[in-house]
């Protein structure tokens, strides 16, 4: 791997994605708890939304190096979370924990070995 903030990157991503996974397992995190209360929604997408952040932040060259995961789609869905979070579907970021954390995951802990 390039550069040593790309790496810390990762781990910072990896992180937030064991928090996600960490709230999951204690609260029996579901998409109906994601859609009826606004405190995990809010939760949860804080952690998604600084994942996107990390994301933004890692070198262009690492990200063209590794186009199977979608960087844009992981940075935009930050901006939306940060500039019209009142509108972010409950059923669109389950999605995201429940089915896209845990590839990104796998791939930033294969990334840092």
């Amino acid at each position: 791997m390039g550069h040593d903030s790309d790496k810390f990157l990762l781990q910072m991503i990896t992180n937030y994605c064991d928090d996600i996974s960490q709230v999951v397992k204690e609260f029996s995190l579901n998409e109906d708890l994601i859609r009826e209360h606004p405190g995990y929604r809010a939760m949860v997408a804080f952690f998604v939304q600084q994942i996107g952040e990390c994301a933004s932040k890692l070198s262009d060259d690492f990200k063209s190096k590794h186009p199977e995961i979608e960087w844009g789609a992981i940075v935009g869905f930050r901006h939306h979370i940060v500039h019209a979070y009142g509108k972010v579907i409950p059923e669109i970021l389950w999605d995201t924990v429940a089915n896209d954390i845990p590839e990104l995951s796998a791939f930033c802990a294969n990334q840092l070995k």
